[in-house]
């Protein structure tokens, strides 16, 4: 289970769903996926409400180099 929250806008241009997910125990996964390295960083300029953990986890990736922002 995972419990979906969204923002000011609900689908991008394209129709995708843009949600922020957590897990049963907190874990907020679009951080933690561009905390890995896994993702760069896209952002919607109305969807703000998580901004600046996505651009720390951003940073920490960067800053560690992992995954893509590793080069």
């Amino acid at each position: 289970n995972v419990r979906l929250e969204f923002d000011n806008q609900y689908l991008d241009p394209e129709g995708y769903v843009l949600a922020y997910v957590f897990l049963p125990d907190g874990t907020f996964v679009n951080a933690e996926i561009i905390r890995q390295g896994f993702s760069d960083l896209h952002s919607t300029p109305s969807n703000t409400k998580y901004a600046q953990q996505l651009r720390a986890a951003y940073l920490e990736a960067k800053k560690e180099k992992r995954g893509l922002q590793g080069n």
